[in-house]
């Protein structure tokens, strides 16, 4: 690659500065080097528990789903991210067990993250919960600078490093109509010279379904990430439901990034998503080819009834 042959000769640590500056540029922040932040994931809005498994509350759905996530396409060493997880409920739908797994490539480096967690609601109201989540988990970065061609032989060590999170979060809601969360997935970090490899990430979550007539629904949902010596990201994102089975929408996020979704419910177990992220203005994303595509596929253990729309 052109960019590695260029900084071959760097020391080690100006050659992860200067990959930090690259990453920024390309994708608005949306991920960082040696140091994940998802601010940038499209669909967020299908599967919220990925953010804030707090979430897996909010639905007496279990459900099982996988994301794949493609950046500059037809670029060698472009980012590639693939998420997964999933909950089951209990038998009295107050608390759930789930899990999620995120890894990411670009170029020599890897971030891979695994969480397991449990979750209980408390019943406030008639219709309105207070949901919490206890979870553990294990980040593990590596960078195979050995593997570079033109980098210097003598500073060609890879890093591999490991870490053990715990995470808390919490979700507000009312089943079928809205939620609003904070979640704190990633406790514990990494110094590696002068560059911190793993960060405490914040997230905040809100969204609410309208119902516009019984074939019509709206959904609009706002996530913001805030991660320590970083931007803050914030995503807002909107969907129209057709008879609770097409879906399509529309994406912003604040680093000039726009947005299309569109998803399609097979049948009351199986739903089909897809997301067009593209740069608008000044940025490496706005030139042509240099969208990021995504999609999901989820499987909703729905009982017989209709999947869950919030």
């Amino acid at each position: 690659m052109v960019l590695f042959k260029e900084i071959g000769q760097m020391k080690r640590t100006a050659y992860i500065k200067q990959f930090i500056l690259f990453i920024l540029a390309g994708t608005g922040a949306t991920l960082q080097v040696n140091a994940q932040q998802l601010g940038g994931y499209l669909q967020y809005q299908q599967h919220t528990e990925q953010i804030n498994p707090a979430y897996s509350l909010a639905s007496d759905q279990a459900k099982l789903y996988t994301v794949g996530r493609k950046q500059w396409m037809g670029v060698d060493g472009a980012p590639t991210t693939i998420l997964a997880g999933g909950h089951i409920k209990t038998a009295n739908e107050r608390s759930s067990v789930g899990f999620n797994v995120l890894y990411d490539k670009i170029g020599p480096e890897r971030y891979t993250e695994a969480n397991a967690y449990y979750g209980y609601s408390l019943k406030l109201s008639e219709k309105d919960y207070l949901g919490a989540t206890v979870g553990l988990g294990l980040r593990w970065y590596q960078a195979r600078t050995s593997l570079v061609e033109g980098y210097d032989q003598a500073l060609r060590a890879d890093i591999n490093e490991r870490v053990g999170t715990f995470g808390l979060s919490f979700l507000y809601y009312r089943k079928d109509q809205f939620y609003v969360g904070a979640t704190l997935p990633r406790l514990g970090g990494e110094q590696f010279e002068d560059v911190q490899i793993f960060r405490e990430d914040y997230s905040f979550t809100g969204g609410y379904l309208f119902e516009v007539d019984p074939g019509l629904h709206i959904k609009t949902n706002t996530w913001i990430s805030v991660m320590q010596d970083q931007d803050v990201l914030i995503n807002f994102s909107a969907m129209a439901y057709f008879n609770r089975k097409f879906g399509i929408g529309a994406n912003y996020m604040n680093t000039r990034n726009l947005g299309v979704l569109a998803s399609f419910a097979v049948n009351n177990k199986l739903k089909f998503c897809y997301g067009y992220q593209f740069g608008v203005g000044n940025t490496m994303m706005a030139s042509p080819g240099n969208g990021t595509h995504e999609i999901s596929l989820s499987y909703h253990f729905s009982r017989g009834g209709l999947i869950n729309l919030l």
